[in-house]
This record gives structure tokens, sequence and C-alpha cells, in this order.
């Protein structure tokens, strides 16, 4: 019945997932953050929604989610973010619950059917001495202090755009406090996991 209503309602993969991002994004328990969400609406535009919009949610299954597989492999995206761009459409589909908040569209996804990538051996991505003295020798003023805080520290260039020189360096300067980020051209009091809340030792 559950079924039939929300095929009668004409709830398609868009219209739900339009609604899954904005619920996301306000939620009362860990609400994501605009990068996040800004990740999620470029994986719905670029892939999801072409192939999968018009669909309704019952129809996004196992045969459906293989098809656009096939369409980012051959588009020679990462198995990273294939998997990445998949885990956003299972989201979507769970998102359709009930009065009592059971899914509507429990499905048993079966990632040998629709031929999901695995992800292994991952590359952290790393430079050389010998680079980053050419980086920092490339540039000039702000920039070149900027760039080799970064090589020197490993922090991210958000952490480092978000430092406060007067709130975020120690008295003799021999310390650099990260607690928050920027982010699109605003500051976030918050950092991309609680890790990442550190004192850094120059």
């Amino acid at each position: 019945f559950n079924k039939i209503e929300a095929f009668n309602h004409g709830t398609t993969f868009r219209t739900q997932a339009e609604w899954w991002l904005n619920h996301v994004q306000t939620l009362k328990r860990k609400p994501i953050t605009p990068a996040t969400a800004a990740g999620f609406g470029s994986y719905l535009k670029k892939w999801l929604y072409p192939n999968l919009g018009e669909l309704p949610l019952s129809s996004v299954n196992n045969l459906a989610v293989s098809g656009v597989v096939t369409k980012m492999m051959e588009a020679g995206l990462s198995p990273k973010m294939v998997n990445n761009v998949i885990q956003v459409v299972k989201m979507v589909v769970a998102s359709l619950v009930n009065e009592d908040g059971k899914k509507i569209y429990s499905r048993t996804w079966n990632h040998e059917f629709i031929v999901l990538p695995e992800v292994k051996n991952q590359r952290q991505p790393t430079h050389t001495s010998q680079a980053m003295t050419a980086i920092a020798v490339g540039s000039k003023g702000r920039e070149r202090i900027l760039l080799v805080l970064l090589g020197a520290t490993g922090m991210r260039i958000g952490e480092a755009l978000g430092i406060e020189i007067d709130k975020h360096i120690s008295d003799d300067f021999s310390t650099v406090q990260i607690r928050q980020k920027a982010w699109n051209g605003c500051i976030q009091s918050f950092l991309k996991s609680d890790n990442g809340i550190r004192d850094i030792d120059l």
C-alpha cells in the first residue's frame, strides 16, 4: 500500500532528493556542513538528476543504479567518487518514511549486480621536499608565507585561512591554534572533524 501510495503521489527521485538535501542540512542532530551539501548537490545535478531524476522512487533499484555506475565508470570517475555518488542514491531512497518512521522502500543493495567498483589503495597526495621548495620559490609575498605554512604544518587551506592573528597565535609566536576554518568566503566555527581541533607547534 505504501509503495502504491508513493507512486500515486508522484514521488520521483528528484522530488525526494530535493526534500532530502534540504532536510539533512536542517537536522537537529548532526546536520551536514555547507561544504558537504555543496558536494551532494553537485552529485545530484551532474549524475543523478539526468539519469534517475524522473523515475518514480519505487523504481530506483539495483538495475537503475547499475546503469548510472556504468556511465560514471565510462566517464573515467574514480572508484571513490562513484561510491560517493551511489551513497547519495541510497540515502535519498531510504529517506522516504511513513508516519511511523519506517522506510517505505527498504532496499537490499547488491554491489556485485550493480558492479560498484571497490575502493582500495587510495593514494594520499604528497609532495617531495624539492617540490615544496619549488612551490615556495615560485611564489612571493604573503602567498609564499601561506604556502610555506601549509607545507610545514600540514594544515588544510581552509584552516589556514580561518586563522585570526589576535586569537589563534600564541604570544611568543611559536604555536598556532586550529579552532575554525574558512569556506566559501565565510568563517565556520567548526572543523571537518573533532580531531581537527589542535595546536600546531611551529
